[in-house]
């Protein structure tokens, strides 16, 4: 066992020995590089596709791009800014609406609303749907998931009525 594992190392030592010669005394590449003159080095490089830029160029070229991802993140913003105004105004005509159509409803019904471990948010639209709760369980579930209730929804048993809002049973149910 000892007379193939020192032949093992030996044949180490010597590859790296020869690879150390080579690398000291063959290498060239790096003198036939240094030995070529800037002009010929952007003719190869032109021609190889590459674009050469003298260093006034290249600032001039930064600072251009620096102004166009500053009006770009301005234009971002202000965007930005009047979705979420946009965002608001719906929200508010949504919640008018619920309101006025839960006070036109004179009907008041109550639900007890279980809600168990694994229970996905659509089935919990389903099921007051199904009571009469709420009319719509896709706005519901929706809204839910917009306003970031469906990670926060606990276990448990709930009373919720046709009068309370979208929500006010968010609320209730993530208490």
């Amino acid at each position: 066992m000892k007379q193939p594992v020192r032949l093992f190392s030996l044949g180490l030592f010597t590859a790296s020995l020869i690879v150390l010669i080579l690398f000291l005394f063959v290498d060239d590449s790096k003198k036939n590089v240094e030995n070529i003159p800037n002009d010929e080095m952007i003719t190869a490089l032109q021609a190889d596709g590459y674009r050469v830029l003298s260093e006034s160029e290249y600032i001039s070229l930064s600072v251009n791009n620096d102004k166009d991802k500053q009006e770009a993140e301005k234009t971002e913003q202000a965007s930005a800014e009047g979705q979420a105004e946009d965002n608001n105004s719906a929200e508010k005509a949504d919640e008018d609406k619920e309101n006025k159509a839960d006070e036109t409803e004179k009907e008041e019904k109550t639900y007890t609303l279980t809600i168990k471990s694994g229970m996905a948010s659509s089935e919990i639209s389903d099921a007051l749907v199904e009571n009469g709760i709420i009319d719509d369980a896709g706005k519901f579930s929706k809204f839910l998931k917009d306003k970031g209730y469906d990670t926060k929804v606990q276990l448990g048993k709930f009373k919720v009525s046709s009068s309370m809002n979208q929500k006010e049973i968010a609320e209730e149910i993530t208490k």
